[in-house]
């Protein structure tokens, strides 16, 4: 089993995933060729797709336990589908994790303007965190 996860949103924040997984994670920079990052329509976070020449740069958590793992899965919900996918570490080195993408019956959401974190993190990610902490 791959202990690792690709995180590409809000799953970027260390509250966040400590929100989701009761863990804080060592993680370590990461790209995933071949897939897009985009704001869906209604939502405050992104979703990935098979993109041709894009790329999208994130994070990859190592030491993801499968409770850890089934944390994520219930937290992604039913718009995202985990898969295992290569990504990119520093140095070139191409390494398995799973990611989550959307699933196509919620492509439809899919906007085509790129998701930012920053934008994120300035306009919605005081009350994202009052939500989540009040979710799980």
């Amino acid at each position: 089993m791959i202990d690792r996860v690709f995180a590409y949103g809000t799953l970027l924040i260390p509250a966040v995933l400590q929100a989701v997984t009761g863990k804080i994670l060592v993680s370590t920079a990461a790209t995933l060729p071949g897939y897009g990052r985009y704001t869906l329509r209604g939502r405050v976070y992104p979703g990935i797709v098979q993109a041709a020449h894009r790329s999208v740069d994130g994070l990859v958590y190592h030491g993801v336990n499968r409770h850890c793992l089934a944390l994520l899965d219930a937290f992604e919900g039913d718009e995202y589908r985990r898969i295992r996918v290569l990504v990119k570490a520093s140095g070139g080195k191409r390494i398995p994790a799973y990611t989550y993408v959307i699933r196509p019956r919620y492509s439809r959401l899919l906007m085509k303007q790129d998701w930012g974190l920053e934008e994120f993190v300035k306009k919605d990610l005081k009350l994202y965190l009052q939500r989540l902490t009040f979710r799980v």
